[in-house]
C-alpha cells in the first residue's frame, strides 16, 4: 500500500486563531532566518528560525498554558529541545536548538541523564511533573544540534496527531516583498518528448524565455525561486507554486502543514538528480510514479504537458508566500512536431517496478529494496567490481542521483575476513566509488548486514585505529576537549569524575566535549579525577584521565 498519507486541512481549520494569543517565544522583534516548508535535503523545514541577533541566552518563554511534554537532548539534529503541550487549545510548541534549560527543567533532565548514565535522552512528561504559564521563562536560546548559528527553532503542531503547521498564522511578520523566479527547467520524457531539438533538460534563464522554446511531445516544467522578506538579506522558501497552460490550471503545489511521516518525499517533489549535481533546489511541477499527494492541490495528467499541436502553448507560473505577496512569469512553447529520439532507458539493468518489492541476489551481495521506496519505475543497474586486496568486493548499486524512500536491507560478502576482533569491520559507502564514508552494519557469520537509504558504491573496509582524544584544559568550572575519529566515526563516549559517571556534553560541529561542574554533585575547592574515554562506531576507544582543581 502506498505509504503516502493525503490530509485535507482539517487540522489547520479546526484552530481558530482568534479564540487565543500566542505570546511570542522571544522578547525580540520577530525576524526569521528561515520559515515554514523550506526545501531542505531530505525534509521539508519544519518551523520557523527565529533570529537571536547572533547571540546566544535570549530568554525563551512558554507561548501558552500548559506543560513541559518532552526533554530531548543530542548533539545533532534539533539539540537541547522541549515540547510544551497546551491542552486547552489542543497544540504543542516546540523550542529547538536551545543553550540553557531553567533550572526545574535541567533537574528533571539531570535525572534522567544519570538514572540511563547517557547525553543524549528523549523522554516524555506526564502533566503534572512540570506545568507552564503562558510568559514562563524556560530556557534561553542557543546554538546546538545542527544549528547553523545562534537561533531558535519554533514549530507549532497538532497535540494529538503532530502534524505541524505554519507558525506564521499566530504573529503578524511585516512582509511586502514578492519572491522571485530564477531559472526555468525543462524536461523532455525520455523517448516521449524534445526540447530545444534533444532529449535533456533545458536550464533557461527569465531572459532567455522571453523568446518561445520549440519543443513537442511530453515534457515537465522545474522551477527554481525563492521568497524574500521586508528588512532582511536572508532567502526563504515559497509557499505556493501554480502553473497554468492555456488558462487552465495543471498543477498546484501549497505547503500549510504536514505530517512527519511524509517529509521525505520532498525529493519526489525536487528535481534530485540536479539538486545532487549542485544545481540547487528545483521544484517539479510534474509527479513521478510514487508521489505524496499531501502538498499537491491540483494536478492534471502528473502536471506534464503534451505539446502535440504546431502552436504555442501559454505557461504562467505563480508563486506566492505567507502574506500572499506574488509574482508571475508567463512564457511560450511553441509546437514543432519533429521526430522524438528514440532513447532506452535500459543500461544493461533490471526492471524494478516502485511499486514491488524488488532485490538484488547475488553470491557475495544482496540487496532488498521494499515495495514503494523508488519514487519511480526503472532500469536498476548494479555491478560488481574484484577487489583482492580488500575486504569485499566493490560493489555498484545504481546511482546516488537517485532517492530512496525507504530503507533498504543489505548485506556484502567478506573476501578476506582475516580480523579478530569483527567489530572492527564496517559497511563503507561512496557517491562516486571515491571516497567512503561510515556506514552503519554488524557483523555476521563472514557477512556485513545493515540498512540503508541511500544508492552509490559499497564495501566493507575495517578501523583499527583509536579515536582522536585531546585535553584542552579547564576555564571557569567547566573542562573541555576535543574528540574525532577519521574512519568510521565518533560513536559514543562515557565521562566519570571521582569515579561516578557525569553528563559531559558533546558538540558535533565542533567536535569538543565538555562537563561544567555541578556544585550539587561535585565538592567544590577539591581536587577531582576527571576520566573520559571515546568511541568509534567499531569499538575502537581512547581515555584520558587527569586530575583538577576545582
Amino acid at each position: 500500500m502506498r505509504k503516502c498519507i493525503i490530509f485535507a486541512l482539517a487540522v489547520l481549520s479546526a484552530v481558530s486563531v482568534s479564540a487565543f494569543e500566542l505570546r511570542q517565544p522571544m522578547d525580540l522583534p520577530l525576524e526569521l532566518s528561515a520559515n515554514f516548508g523550506e526545501l531542505r535535503p531530505n525534509h521539508f523545514h519544519s518551523g520557523l528560525d527565529m533570529k537571536t541577533q547572533q547571540r546566544l541566552g535570549q530568554p525563551v518563554y512558554s507561548v501558552y498554558d500548559g506543560y513541559v511534554s518532552r526533554i530531548s537532548v543530542s548533539a545533532t539534529g534539533y539539540g537541547n529541545c522541549l515540547y510544551v503541550n497546551h491542552p486547552e487549545i489542543g497544540l504543542t510548541s516546540v523550542y529547538g536548538h536551545l543553550y540553557y534549560f531553567e533550572p526545574e527543567i535541567d533537574s528533571l533532565l539531570k535525572e534522567r541523564q544519570y538514572a540511563e548514565q547517557r547525553f543524549d535522552v528523549d523522554f516524555l512528561l506526564e502533566p503534572d511533573a512540570c506545568p507552564v504559564k503562558k510568559g514562563d521563562r524556560i530556557a534561553t536560546s542557543g546554538n546546538s544540534g545542527s544549528s547553523g548559528g545562534p537561533h531558535l527553532h519554533f514549530e507549532i503542531r497538532d497535540m494529538n496527531s503532530e502534524i505541524v503547521m505554519d507558525a506564521q498564522r499566530f504573529y503578524y511578520i511585516k512582509d511586502t516583498t514578492s519572491p522571485r523566479f530564477h531559472r526555468i527547467f525543462i524536461t523532455p520524457v525520455p523517448g516521449e518528448g524534445v526540447v530545444a531539438g534533444g532529449a535533456m533538460t533545458k536550464d533557461y534563464s527569465m531572459e532567455q524565455l522571453k523568446t518561445p522554446v520549440k519543443a513537442y511531445g511530453r515534457i515537465g516544467i522545474g522551477v527554481k525561486a525563492n521568497e524574500y522578506m521586508t528588512g532582511s538579506a536572508n532567502v526563504y522558501g515559497v509557499r505556493s507554486l501554480k502553473m497554468e497552460v492555456d488558462g487552465k490550471t495543471k498543477f498546484l503545489y501549497n505547503i500549510e502543514q504536514f505530517s512527519f511521516d511524509s517529509t521525505r518525499y520532498i525529493n519526489s517533489f525536487i528535481d534530485y538528480e540536479l539538486w545532487r549535481k549542485g544545481k540547487g533546489m528545483v521544484m517539479k511541477t510534474y509527479l513521478p510514479d510514487n508521489p505524496c499527494m499531501e502538498f499537491i492541490r491540483e494536478q492534471t495528467d502528473g502536471g506534464y504537458l503534451l505539446i502535440d499541436e504546431n502552436r504555442d502553448y501559454k505557461v504562467k507560473l505563480t508563486i506566492t508566500d505567507y502574506r500572499n505577496n506574488e509574482s508571475t512569469f508567463d512564457f511560450t512553447i511553441r509546437g514543432d512536431s519533429t521526430v522524438i529520439p528514440i532513447v532506452s532507458a535500459y543500461n544493461g539493468g533490471r526492471y524494478f517496478m516502485w511499486n514491488y518489492s524488488n532485490s538484488i541476489v547475488e553470491d557475495d551481495f544482496y540487496f532488498k529494496l521494499p515495495k514503494g521506496s523508488l519514487y519511480n519505475t526503472l532500469y536498476f543497474k548494479y555491478k560488481c567490481k574484484v577487489d583482492s586486496t580488500a575486504c569485499s568486493n566493490i560493489h555498484q548499486v545504481h546511482y546516488s542521483y537517485v532517492p530512496l524512500q525507504k530503507y533498504a536491507d543489505i548485506k556484502i560478502k567478506l573476501t578476506n575476513d582475516t580480523l579478530v576482533n569483527k567489530n572492527q569491520y564496517y559497511i563503507g559507502y561512496s557517491v562516486d566509488g571515491r571516497y567512503y564514508s561510515y556506514s552503519k552494519g554488524s557483523y555476521d557469520n563472514g557477512w556485513m548486514v545493515g540498512t540503508t537509504r541511500a544508492l552509490g558504491f559499497y564495501r566493507v573496509l575495517t578501523d583499527q585505529t583509536k579515536p582522536t582524544l585531546k585535553y584542552l584544559g579547564v576555564k571557569a568550572n567547566t573542562i573541555k576537549f576535543s574528540a574525532s575519529d577519521g574512519e568510521s566515526e565518533l560513536d559514543r563516549f562515557e565521562g566519570y569524575v571521582d569515579g561516578k559517571w557525569a553528563p559531559f556534553y558533546y558538540d558535533a560541529k565542533s567536535h569538543t566535549i565538555t562537563y561544567t561542574f555541578d556544585k550539587k554533585r561535585v565538592e567544590s575547592g577539591k581536587k577531582h579525577s576527571v576520566s573520559l574515554t571515546v568511541y568509534d562506531h567499531c569499538g575502537n576507544a581512547s581515555t584520558f584521565k587527569t586530575s583538577v582543581q576545582w
